[in-house]
């Protein structure tokens, strides 16, 4: 179990640093970029693998009511450890993750 919590603490910290360097910033009076579902659209569908020292499933539905949904789960020696449910949805001219 100490491995598993140094594994995801290792990688929320690189995640956090990595992001930081990689998030756009909106200046005050600035505007959200455009975009649109077709562009990540190729994301939609089952996707499963090994990482974080276990078994990882995703699932991305297609775009629907202007939106995509998606589930995520790490599953280590059988037991679920993280999962996360989420999406995408398309606000007049631009994409939101939440």
């Amino acid at each position: 179990m100490k491995a598993i919590f140094s594994t995801l603490l290792l990688f929320l910290v690189f995640h956090t640093g990595f992001c930081q360097n990689n998030t756009l910033k909106f200046q005050e009076g600035s505007t959200s970029p455009e975009a649109n579902l077709d562009a990540v659209s190729w994301i939609q569908g089952y996707w499963k693998g090994e990482a974080f020292g276990g078994i990882t499933e995703e699932f991305w539905s297609p775009p629907l009511g202007d939106s995509m949904m998606f589930s995520f789960k790490l599953v280590v020696d059988n037991t679920v450890i993280f999962y996360e449910l989420g999406g995408i949805r398309q606000v007049d001219n631009t994409s939101l993750l939440n």
